[in-house]
C-alpha cells in the first residue's frame, strides 16, 4: 500500500526541475528494499541500463554525475552517468543514435562543473578504453578469472602465469 501511495503522490512530481517517474517493479525479486533509487531521475526502476555507452576522460574534481548527465545531454537522452574519482565517468544512451552523435560531437567539448571548474573532456567508446589497457593472455578464456589478481595470499604456481600474461 505504501508503495501504492508513493506512485500516485509522485510520479510526475517536479524536483528541482526534473519530473520525477515513480513506479512499481515489474516484479518483486527485483526490488530488494531500495525505493531511494526511484527518485533520482532516472526513466524508470534502477537496473534501466543499455549498452550505448561512452567513456568520458578529462572530468574537473568538482564535477558530478549530475554536471556530466548534464551536458551529455545536449548530445541526446542521457539515462545514466556516474563520475569515477580519477576523473572519469560513463554516460549511457537510451539510443545508439545518441551514443554515436555523443562520439561525434561531444569530445574536446568544455565542460563546466556545478562549481565552475571547467575543462576540456575526451569522449570515448567504451572499447576504446579496453584497448589502452594492457592486453592479456586470451588463453584461459574458459576459466572464471576475468582479469588478473595479485595478491599476496596467491599460490606461487601462479607466478608463471603471470609472467607470460604481461608479455
Amino acid at each position: 500500500r505504501d508503495a501504492d501511495d508513493a506512485v500516485r503522490a509522485r510520479n510526475g512530481y517536479n524536483f528541482d526541475g526534473y519530473k520525477l517517474k515513480v513506479e512499481r517493479p515489474r516484479s518483486s525479486s527485483g526490488f530488494q528494499g531500495r525505493p531511494s533509487n526511484y527518485i533520482r531521475g532516472r526513466p524508470g526502476p534502477p537496473s534501466k541500463r543499455t549498452e550505448y555507452r561512452v567513456i568520458v576522460e578529462g572530468l574537473p574534481g568538482s564535477g558530478s554525475w549530475q554536471d556530466l548527465k548534464d551536458h551529455m545531454r545536449e548530445a541526446g537522452d542521457v539515462c545514466y552517468a556516474d563520475v569515477y574519482r580519477d576523473g572519469s565517468g560513463v554516460v549511457e544512451f537510451v539510443n545508439k543514435e545518441d551514443m554515436k552523435f555523443a562520439l561525434k560531437h561531444m569530445d574536446d567539448t568544455k565542460f563546466r562543473s556545478h562549481e565552475g571548474e571547467t575543462s576540456y573532456i575526451r569522449v570515448k567508446a567504451e572499447n576504446d578504453r579496453r584497448r589502452s589497457t594492457p592486453r592479456r593472455s586470451r588463453s584461459n578464456s574458459r576459466g572464471r578469472r576475468r582479469s588478473p589478481t595479485y595478491s599476496p595470499r596467491r599460490s606461487r604456481s601462479r607466478s608463471m602465469s603471470r609472467s607470460r600474461s604481461r608479455s
